[in-house]
C-alpha cells in the first residue's frame, strides 16, 4: 500500500497493532524481531523529493539524515545509516530510497 501523508500511514499502523492486540493469549512467544521498512518509491516523485523524505522521516524518528550506500547487487539508495535504526519502541526501523549512481568525481590536472 501506498501512504502520502504520515497520518495515513500511522492509521495504518495503529490498525496492525490493534490486530496485534486481539490476538488470544499464549503462554509463550519464541524471541521475536520486528522490523518495519519504509520506503520512498522511484515512482513516487523527482529523486531530490524522495531524499528529501527520507531525510524528514529520519530526523523525526532518529534526528540524524540518510547516507548513500551502495546494495551487495551493485544498486545505489539512500537510506538510514547504519548507527540509526533502533527506535525506542524496540522495533528496527528502517527508510531509504532508490536512487542513481553518484557521478565519479574526476582530478582535473592544473
Amino acid at each position: 500500500m501506498r501512504f502520502n501523508h504520515p497520518a495515513d500511514l500511522a492509521r495504518a499502523v495503529h490498525a496492525l497493532a490493534d490486530d496485534l492486540a486481539a490476538l488470544p493469549p499464549f503462554d509463550l512467544l519464541p524471541d521475536l524481531v520486528v522490523s518495519f521498512g519504509i520506503q520512498a518509491l522511484a515512482g513516487g516523485g523527482v529523486q531530490v523529493e524522495r531524499v528529501a523524505a527520507v531525510d524528514a522521516l529520519l530526523f523525526a524518528l532518529f534526528g540524524v539524515d540518510g547516507a548513500l550506500e551502495r546494495g551487495p547487487d551493485g544498486s545505489w539508495r539512500y537510506a538510514s545509516p547504519a548507527a540509526a535504526g533502533e527506535h525506542h519502541t524496540g522495533m528496527r526501523v528502517s527508510v531509504s530510497t532508490p536512487v542513481a549512481a553518484p557521478v565519479a568525481r574526476l582530478a582535473v590536472a592544473a
